[in-house]
């Protein structure tokens, strides 16, 4: 099989939809760069099966002259989009290959989730906005302790919680990984959790960014969280919790969805600005402040000296 297949695969908990490109799994739906994507394609087409590397050259990058490197960095973030750590579902054939380990199955296309934690379609702002006053009714998730990383504590999740529900943020239930000893500082100081004060300019639509996991090559996750709408709000989308897929080069983070594009770089020793461009152009930013970082945890835990 040496295309993408225009049918939905479902194997494990996921759901490969080539039509958006988008890979679906409890309830969310997250868009892996396309090379990465194509690679899981044409793994999950012929699963059970070895999968040579000059195979996946020639599938995914034909006519063009490519390293090693290349197919094993989107091996790399399948993984981290699979919570394949342990290499349960992709295996490495040593200097030979890769096989999805999973029964594949197809799919009917259907509509893409709509949830708390999912992208919605965007959609012109209406009329009647919602109020941005609080609602009686609003109950953010709350955000237990890390089961992976015991640097963040129940206090700490509690802090978190109580800062969410202030800004009506409807808080994912995530854990914080622990990143190897060789992961850098520039990559590690990305894992944490941070807030608006004002938020988005001229909004003031509230906003919490997570980092939950990093790699040293330089692969982040986590989930960007919104709370309501303000009146004049580009999109007029409800609170929500959106997972990300991201790279870390030169001190900056960026990914890219549906959406549009982003960008998350540090001021100071530990704030943050989050910058974003929609597909229209329209750009927008917002400065986030530290609730808890992992290296200010490290250093307060002695394991790791300041900078």
């Amino acid at each position: 099989m040496n295309e993408v297949p225009h049918k939905c695969l479902q194997f494990d908990r996921f759901t490969l939809d080539p039509a958006r490109a988008a890979l679906r799994f409890d309830n969310q739906e997250i868009f892996p760069r396309p090379k990465a994507f194509h690679v899981l394609c044409h793994l999950a087409g012929n699963a059970g099966r070895l999968v040579g590397k000059e195979e996946l050259f020639a599938a995914v990058w034909p006519e063009v002259e490519v390293t090693d490197d290349s197919l094993v960095q989107c091996i790399r973030e399948l993984r981290l989009l699979l919570g394949d750590k342990e290499h349960r579902l992709i295996k490495t054939v040593m200097r030979r290959g890769y096989l999805l380990d999973a029964d594949v199955r197809m799919a009917t296309p259907s509509a893409p989730p709509v949830a708390p934690n999912t992208t919605p379609v965007e959609r012109p702002a209406a009329p009647a906005a919602p109020s941005y006053a609080r609602s009686r009714h609003f109950t953010p998730a709350p955000l237990p302790s890390s089961a992976l990383n015991r640097l963040f504590s129940e206090d700490d999740a509690r802090r978190v919680a109580d800062i969410a529900h202030s800004k009506q943020l409807p808080l994912p239930r995530v854990e914080i990984d622990t990143p190897d000893e060789d992961v850098p500082l520039a990559v590690r100081r990305f894992v944490g959790i941070w807030a608006s004060t004002k938020g988005f300019v001229g909004t003031n639509r509230q906003f919490m960014f997570i980092g939950t996991h990093v790699e040293k090559e330089g692969l982040a996750g986590g989930y960007t969280v919104r709370g309501p709408p303000a009146p004049n709000s580009y999109i007029q989308n409800p609170a929500e919790a959106v997972t990300f897929t991201a790279f870390i080069a030169r001190n900056e983070l960026t990914f890219s969805n549906p959406r549009g594009s982003y960008r998350v770089w540090f001021v100071g020793r530990n704030s943050l600005v989050f910058h974003q461009t929609y597909v229209s152009g329209y750009v927008t930013m917002v400065a986030l402040e530290p609730v808890w970082t992992l290296l200010d945890a490290e250093r307060a835990a002695g394991k790791r000296r300041p900078r």
